[in-house]
């Protein structure tokens, strides 16, 4: 399996063996622009031009939440699925922490223009 993200928005699902997309995933209105994934508990983490990240569960293939705090695009993308946390990087130079384990807002550890 692979999880690619592509310029329209969707992440595409790989089965690698026969070398063809099994599943596509839609929800983000901009470019893919950063994924994380957990293939034991198969979901997965996706950041986007349109300002958001999106958690996925891969057995669905759905979006069961999507985060919104950027004021612009999350370019970067970084998780610690043990621990719960995802921190995101947007083109304003914003950064923030994420718990994707509660529905807590994000604390933001760099504001733009600070």
């Amino acid at each position: 399996r692979a999880l690619c993200g592509s310029g329209d928005g969707a992440l595409v699902l790989w089965d690698v063996r026969r070398k063809n997309p099994s599943s596509f995933l839609r929800g983000h209105r901009g470019s893919i622009t950063a994924i994380a994934v957990e293939w034991e508990a198969l979901r997965a983490v996706s950041a986007s031009e349109d300002n958001t990240l999106r958690l996925w569960t891969l057995r669905s293939c759905e979006c069961f939440r999507t985060l919104t705090g950027h004021a612009s695009p999350v370019w970067s993308l970084a998780v610690d699925w043990q621990a719960g946390y995802a921190a995101s990087g947007s083109a304003g130079g914003e950064i923030l922490l994420w718990n994707i384990s509660s529905m807590a807002p994000p604390v933001a550890l760099m504001n733009e223009g600070s």
